[in-house]
């Protein structure tokens, strides 16, 4: 990431990837300080990509009031269609409400979201893995064993 900053250091992009590397690492300031970065530079308009990662960083660095400021306007997104309820999945993951992420999850598959297609290679959806509810919803979604 930091090899395609030097090229392009305002590509919104890889300053999200960058983010979300750090995030993994447990370096929540500087995550956060980059997704605000990624989600001030992108031109394109409103993404919801760069308020689902604020929101799993709150999440992991123990911010819940700041996790769960986001996750609610997240929410708000899903009645004009601005955003999709697998990244509703993903914080409830990350503030550790497993049930909630279920629920996400379900109704994220009912609704035939393209995201599922990422389940099981979503990093914040480990700790659900050891849930019977996980094999359930992998199978279902057509992933192999």
């Amino acid at each position: 990431a930091d090899d395609a900053l030097q090229l392009n250091p305002k590509d919104h992009a890889t300053i999200h990837g960058k983010s979300l590397i750090l995030t993994r690492l447990g370096r929540y300031d500087e995550a956060i300080k980059l997704e605000k970065l990624a989600f001030s530079l992108d031109e394109e308009g409103y993404n919801p990509v760069y308020e689902t990662q604020m929101a799993v960083i709150y999440a992991r660095s123990g911010d819940r009031q700041n996790a769960l400021r986001m996750l609610k306007k997240l929410k708000k997104g899903l009645e004009i269609g601005a955003t999709a309820s697998f990244r509703i999945a993903v914080i409830y993951s990350a503030l550790g409400d497993h049930d909630k992420a279920f629920e996400w999850l379900e109704r994220s598959y009912d609704e035939g979201d393209m995201l599922m297609t990422s389940l099981i290679s979503n990093p914040e959806f480990d700790e659900l893995h050891t849930d019977a509810r996980w094999k359930d919803l992998v199978r279902r979604a057509g992933f192999p064993d």
